[in-house]
């Protein structure tokens, strides 16, 4: 099944009664680009700091989300008998560029793919360059729970921004330091608040 921007689907029509599976995604670019899951909680804003799952911090506290990347696919393997939903009722798949000098549009393709544990692909999104102009970051996919089931939609939506305008958009404010690359955030909650994101360098460094 090919998706179109805007489109949503329950999920357990492509997964029947499974509750684990793999969104995977592609990256074609001649630059890098980081992929992350956001946890949100039912008022739409970020969970905490330890629901933005990545590179350097490849799984959710639960496990309820696992993340890997081999070459240039970046793999979520999610886990829904995990997830409480009063906390974390939506995931968003985003796409940063780790330069910002870049833009979205100079990139080849990016792929999602729904897949079941047998790695078989149910469902796939396909965005490329052309789909945007000026973005920076974008987000892909979303698994939400809606009305007492899990779904998926394909978004596509993209933040001039970027990664800040992401984060803004999740509810963060955010604190730069003049020494921090923009390509990576840090959250801080206070009372169950999520109060600002901090931009620093440190999270998506890689060996």
């Amino acid at each position: 099944m090919q998706f179109i921007t805007g489109q949503k689907l329950a999920l357990h029509q492509l997964l029947q009664t499974e509750t684990q599976f793999k969104l995977r995604v592609q990256v074609q670019a001649p630059f890098e680009i980081d992929i992350s899951s956001f946890g949100i909680a039912p008022n739409d804003k970020l969970f905490h700091d330890d629901y933005m799952t990545f590179y350097n911090q490849p799984q959710t506290p639960k496990g309820e989300v696992q993340y890997q990347l081999q070459g240039n696919m970046h793999s979520f393997a999610f886990d829904l008998n995990k997830i409480d939903t009063a906390r974390t009722s939506r995931f968003v798949i985003c796409a940063t560029l780790s330069n910002e000098q870049s833009q979205i549009h100079n990139i080849q393709s990016i792929l999602v793919e729904l897949c079941n544990q047998q790695g078989q692909v149910l469902a796939s999104y396909l965005l490329n360059g052309s789909n945007f102009s000026q973005e920076k970051a974008v987000m892909l996919t979303e698994i939400y729970f809606k009305s007492d089931a899990w779904r998926i939609a394909a978004i596509g939506q993209g933040f001039n921004g970027g990664l800040k305008a992401l984060v803004e958009h999740f509810g963060g404010e955010v604190e730069e330091s003049a020494a921090a690359a923009p390509s990576t955030i840090k959250a801080v909650i206070q009372s169950g608040k999520l109060v600002h994101v901090t931009i620093m360098n440190l999270l998506y460094l890689k060996p």
